[in-house]
């Protein structure tokens, strides 16, 4: 208290009687014992006002904020201004450029002369310089994360897949086919003739057959065959089998579809 009486007595007079060498000097001595400058800042007085005069590198009324111009100058010839806790840069040589034909724009960042750099996906910064480590967010689920130059890849746990290992798997173990690695599918790929989540299905290819004459169709993998009836025979039970009784037995090849009779062989009964 007694200092601000003091203090303020000083600058009562100074302010009521015109200022004189002898005066500050007296005063300045008396306020620097209550300087409140920081981090090495000298307090100066002007006639009726005092203000703190900072060290290179710290700026603020009390000259108690590190300058952060000093800790993050801006690249390429950016002029930086701050507004006591951020600071940004003023893109100088992009604003030069109206048409952005230098394009400082890193990692197939986008130029946009009013804005500056619009990034890509994975990165960051001023000049879309730095890479963005997505590991640090948890992107992994299940597994671990890999962090890689404009992404991340994740390696899982037993039984999870996808690409960021939060699909459970049901462990299947597709014998009739394989599993998929870091997709968000089904966890196996079926062979041919396979279907199902575990390739447990076989499919039924006789759903579409072209077995005639009442031909039974038996399914196989990825194929079936026709099992024939009476007369008939062929890939698809489509020739049919003709005997001649009497004194001559002959054998022979009637395609129905072309209707064409041939005479396949004949041989004369004893």
């Amino acid at each position: 208290m007694f200092l601000l009486a003091l203090f303020w007595s000083t600058f009562l007079l100074i302010y009521a009687s015109p200022p004189n060498e002898i005066a500050y000097s007296e005063i300045s001595s008396v306020i620097n014992e209550t300087n409140l400058c920081e981090n090495g800042g000298q307090l100066v007085v002007e006639q009726n006002f005092s203000r703190c005069q900072c060290l290179t590198g710290y700026i603020g009324k009390n000259c108690q904020f590190k300058d952060p111009c000093i800790e993050n100058p801006c690249k390429n010839g950016g002029n930086c201004t701050y507004n006591i806790n951020p600071n940004e840069c003023n893109f100088i040589k992009l604003l030069m450029s109206r048409s952005c034909e230098e394009n400082l724009c890193q990692n197939d960042g986008i130029c946009v002369v009013e804005s500056g750099c619009i990034c890509v996906g994975g990165f960051t910064g001023t000049f879309c310089e730095d890479d963005i480590d997505e590991c640090q967010m948890d992107v992994c689920e299940h597994g671990e994360c890999i962090n890689r130059i404009g992404g991340y890849s994740c390696e899982c746990y037993e039984n999870y897949y996808g690409k960021d290992c939060s699909l459970h798997s049901n462990n299947c173990s597709c014998e009739n086919g394989m599993r998929k690695n870091n997709t968000d599918d089904e966890s196996c790929l079926c062979k041919v003739g396979y279907t199902g989540q575990c390739c447990e299905v076989n499919i039924d290819d006789c759903l579409h057959h072209q077995c005639q004459h009442d031909a039974i169709c038996i399914d196989e993998i990825a194929n079936y065959t026709c099992q024939c009836s009476g007369n008939y025979h062929g890939r698809y039970c489509e020739d049919v089998l003709l005997v001649e009784h009497n004194q001559t037995a002959a054998v022979h090849n009637y395609n129905v579809e072309k209707n064409i009779y041939k005479k396949k062989s004949s041989r004369s009964i004893q």
